[in-house]
């Protein structure tokens, strides 16, 4: 069977490292989680049901959904804590990268233990940073929370898609798919997949010398276009990073981070109300070409700007997750019409925006 993998990469302070993998675990595992069995009888039984806390990160601008069980978060933390200290103990190995792995086990002869067969694999990549001011730490705070959403938004979507998940198979043979050890939950099966020593090395020493392999990339601004006033011949610089604090036209926020991360310059040749792309997918840029609406299907919000109201939409959309699909599509529903209101209102001010504007000129 060939594994699904997704590979996650962070760059962050050694105090965020446990709480970076913490959140994305746990997200992952709230997918990944299903109520305790319990039997009725010899062919009948009922499934428990699954709760979910919030948990506020100390060291991150940053909410994220665990569920409610002890043993898992004991588990969860301590195979975390193996991960950060195999970090510490190597003065100059400064990056690592820990993996979960989902596993069946499949019956092998009596002779023979069963065969464990991975089904899905999650790899988080973490590169420590030493920051020398308080300022550079507060801006690669922000920058850390954004880069969260987006990898919340991207596992959502990964997992609601209908790839294959082992099916649940009779009771007699639960603990071929799920741990049944815990008392409250049944997990699938997992375990953090041991990476060798020598694929550990040479993470970093590619790191090293590749600077472009630790360059930041560009990023998700926002799931819907800005509309922007344009004036006629006046140059403007349009966010080709996704990292500026004030979406869609750049504020050199950017300027600090490595890779080769460059605004795009362009003229407006008379006065329009344009749409400009948030996605940085476009291939019109800087004018929204809707790839948005391809690629993000289903989870098109309008976020702001890249920092303000991330926080608040992701809390709400998850929220909806455990309450079936039913009342998540009521919920696109609600938003969309909230959206289009808020549209037709912008479109009439441009409209006498527009008017005023030829009057006068």
């Amino acid at each position: 069977m060939n594994a699904r993998s997704q590979t996650f990469e962070f760059a962050v302070e050694g105090r965020q490292i446990d709480e970076v993998v913490s959140c994305m675990f746990h997200s992952i595992l709230f997918h990944r989680c299903v109520g305790k069995y319990h039997t009725n009888g010899e062919d009948s039984y009922s499934v428990g049901t699954l709760g979910y806390t919030d948990v506020d990160c100390d060291y991150i601008d940053f909410t994220y959904l665990q569920v409610t069980s002890q043993e898992l978060q004991r588990t969860v933390a301590e195979k975390i804590n193996q991960f950060h200290d195999k970090l510490r103990s190597s003065e100059s190995n400064r990056s690592g990268q820990i993996t979960l792995e989902f596993y069946q086990k499949k019956k092998s002869r009596w002779m023979f233990k069963p065969e464990e067969i991975p089904w899905e694999i999650w790899t988080i990549k973490i590169e420590q940073m030493q920051l020398s001011s308080e300022n550079e730490r507060q801006f690669m705070r922000e920058k850390l929370s954004d880069s969260l959403t987006e990898r919340i938004f991207q596992i959502t979507e990964i997992i609601n898609k209908p790839d294959y998940v082992p099916k649940p198979p009779h009771l007699s043979e639960l603990d071929l798919v799920f741990d049944t050890s815990y008392t409250d939950i049944q997990p699938y099966l997992f375990k953090r997949a041991r990476i060798p020593f020598w694929e550990f090395l040479k993470t970093a020493f590619q790191a090293r010398s590749n600077p472009e392999a630790s360059n930041h990339r560009k990023r998700i601004g926002g799931f819907q276009p800005m509309k922007v006033e344009l004036l006629p011949n006046r140059t403007y610089y349009w966010c080709s990073c996704g990292y500026a604090h004030h979406q869609a036209l750049c504020d050199q926020a950017c300027k600090q981070l490595r890779g080769n991360l460059r605004p795009l310059k362009f003229t407006s040749s008379k006065f329009q109300v344009a749409e400009l792309c948030m996605c940085k997918s476009t291939e019109r840029a800087p004018y929204c070409d809707q790839s948005c609406r391809t690629r993000f299907v289903g989870m098109q919000m309008r976020m702001g700007n890249s920092v303000e109201g991330t926080y608040s939409n992701v809390k709400e959309f998850l929220n909806t997750i455990p309450k079936g699909i039913d009342n998540y599509r009521q919920f696109a529903a609600d938003r969309q019409a909230k959206l289009e209101h808020t549209e037709r209102l912008r479109k009439k001010v441009d409209d006498e925006k527009n008017k005023k504007f030829s009057e006068e000129t």
